[in-house]
């Protein structure tokens, strides 16, 4: 496990994931000034999916009952 801040952040602005999350973050409310209250403004938030998937993955994982559900 490395934890090196530096080492770290040199990493990850090197990496691709990096650049999609800057471009998902990009402020978008003063496009809808722009162009309207349009929502294809907002499909930069889509550029975090793979994050939100890598999230779901690593949490189901480290579950204990991963296919637990609960049935009334």
């Amino acid at each position: 496990m490395e934890r090196d801040s530096r080492l770290l952040a040199r990493h990850y602005i090197a990496s691709p994931e990096f650049k999609f999350d800057v471009l998902s973050i990009i402020p978008t409310d003063f496009l809808y000034f722009a162009v309207g209250l349009n929502p294809a403004v907002r499909l930069n938030r889509l550029l975090r999916w793979q994050r939100l998937r890598e999230f779901f993955d690593r949490t189901i994982r480290r579950t204990r009952f991963v296919n637990y559900t609960t049935r009334g």
